[in-house]
């Protein structure tokens, strides 16, 4: 496998700077951007540990943005479910004009 890299590699002028592995690692990282959760993606990788599937799972800044965004949806969610126990209600009221 790594000759066959490495004779295309050559033949296409990449240069040393793409190596084997880069191709995984986009692959798990953009697996993982799209949903694909970690056990799931360490069966398809081949992996025994989801510690060796983190090695190749490299969350973008937007990523980072859009979890955090979520969590703090949750969160929000959870507050209004709280209060709406409290005061016994299933809804959020609305006023009706």
């Amino acid at each position: 496998m790594r000759k066959a890299h490495d004779q295309a590699i050559e033949d296409a002028g990449i240069g040393d700077h793409f190596r084997l592995y880069d191709l995984r690692h986009t692959f798990a990282t953009r697996a993982v951007a799209g949903g694909v959760d970690l056990p799931t993606l360490s069966a398809m990788l081949g992996h025994t540990s989801i510690q060796m599937t983190m090695r190749y799972v490299h969350p973008a800044e937007e990523q980072k943005k859009i979890a955090a965004g979520a969590l703090e949806a949750f969160r929000i969610a959870g507050i209004v479910q709280a209060i709406e126990r409290n005061r016994g209600l299933t809804t959020i009221p609305t006023t009706v004009n």
